[in-house]
């Protein structure tokens, strides 16, 4: 993943051999992180398929590219992959990093590229594991997609052809779950007590309406002690209501506020104590619409944003593709028969 190159994919479904040796590592209890590429996201046509295997793979956690001001990097791969799934996870600064230069015994040299980016995830995951040892993979990944600080999606400034973002509110195609947040990944992690559990009342990709009320149940509390925290997307945690007969949160509800952008998005609860003692975060892929919902009849497995978005835009490029080829057939009949006309006649 280290060259920087113009490609389309047709394939990064995280089917190939490498991508799930990958999702083999990260299910073995290894933290995994993965470049998402460095092949122009930012500069081609294609530029919403960019991600190459292994960063299509599922369970590791696929690092796009920040410059030194903190915009995406023109070079850094966007998603989405072939069959339709959001990446990459998150994104950190990958550009003009000092590295040791290999034609040297001694000397440093400037590199830029998501395999600059990827090293500086896994340090700051090493920082994680040092506040709390017993850390798992996904608790990390639950962490960076809580934690991160929300990002803008770059149609405006971005040069390519990548408007199929526009369906996502987080994560999305660009930045994934946002910019790292080192020093509150770090905090979280070392806050993670893993006696307090919690769990909401959703199914992965259900539909959310505006003002829905959101349940769960939760253990480990303690009688009149902490409270439940209830976040969507990018915003600000809430605080639930306590529904349990003890008080112990160990059943609670709340009423979201309304949500300003629909689309795909990320629903996490979490069980807190103190600021330093609270449960893992439960992270919940959900889908944002503007009419209210009956969870009674939770949707699952429908196909997401990303893979309408994904189709459209595989749509404009076979369109383009058969068009260009139309036109220079209809050139080149043309031009034969200018040809033929211009022969004498016998």
């Amino acid at each position: 993943l280290g060259e920087q190159q113009f490609e389309i994919h047709f394939d990064n479904d995280g089917s190939s051999a490498w991508s799930q040796q990958m999702d083999a590592v990260a299910a073995s209890g290894i933290i995994t992180f993965l470049s998402a590429g460095n092949e122009f996201g930012g500069a081609t046509f294609a530029g919403c398929n960019t991600i190459d295997s292994p960063g299509d793979a599922n369970l590791p956690i696929t690092v796009a590219s920040l410059d030194k001001d903190l915009g995406l990097a023109i070079y850094s791969s966007r998603g989405y992959t072939s069959d339709g799934r959001v990446k990459p996870d998150v994104s950190v600064i990958g550009s003009n990093i000092m590295a040791p230069d290999a034609a040297t015994s001694d000397g440093y040299t400037s590199k830029s590229g998501t395999s600059m980016a990827t090293p500086l995830m896994a340090g700051i995951a090493a920082l994680m594991v040092e506040a709390n040892p017993d850390i798992t993979h996904e608790q990390v990944k639950a962490i960076i997609s809580a934690d991160s600080i929300e990002r803008d999606l770059q149609l405006l400034d971005d040069p390519g052809f990548n408007d199929c973002s526009v369906l996502e509110s987080r994560p999305d195609n660009e930045f994934g779950y946002g910019q790292a947040d080192p020093l509150l990944f770090v905090q979280s992690a070392g806050a993670i007590d893993s006696s307090l559990n919690i769990t909401m009342d959703l199914k992965t990709l259900q539909h959310v309406g505006n003002e829905s009320s959101i349940s769960g149940i939760s253990s480990g509390g303690v009688s009149g002690v902490g409270f439940v925290q209830i976040k969507v997307g990018g915003g600000d945690w809430q605080q639930a209501t306590d529904l349990s007969s003890i008080g112990d949160w160990s059943s609670w509800n709340l009423k979201l506020k309304p949500h300003i952008e629909s689309g795909n998005s990320t629903m996490y609860s979490r069980l807190v104590i103190s600021d330093d003692q609270m449960s893992p975060v439960d992270a919940r892929r959900v889908i944002l619409i503007d009419e209210k919902t009956d969870f009674s009849e939770g949707m699952s497995g429908e196909m997401t944003f990303g893979s309408y978005a994904l189709m459209i835009s595989f749509f404009g490029i076979f369109t383009l593709l058969g068009w260009t080829t139309y036109m220079n057939r209809n050139k080149g009949m043309k031009d034969e028969a200018i040809i033929d006309d211009s022969q004498p006649n016998l």
